[in-house]
C-alpha cells in the first residue's frame, strides 16, 4: 500500500477513494494478491484490512 497512488477521497456515510486510477468503495478489494480491502476513512487516513483482519492506515 505504500506505493499506491491516491488521487481522491470522498468521505461521508459511503466513503470512496480513487486508488491507482480505480474508484473503490468500502469492502472492495484494493490488492487481490495481498488480500487487502478498503475499510473506510478516518481522521484523514484511509483504512484497509488484510486477510488476517489486521488494520492498515495510510494518510492522504
Amino acid at each position: 500500500m505504500a506505493n499506491a497512488r491516491v488521487s481522491g477521497v470522498i468521505g461521508g456515510s459511503s466513503p470512496k477513494a480513487l486508488i491507482n486510477g480505480k474508484l473503490v468503495r468500502v469492502g472492495e478489494t484494493v490488492d487481490a494478491g495481498l488480500g487487502i480491502i478498503f475499510d473506510g476513512v478516518r481522521d484523514n487516513q484511509l483504512i484497509f484490512k488484510d486477510r488476517s483482519g489486521a488494520t492498515l492506515a495510510r494518510r492522504y
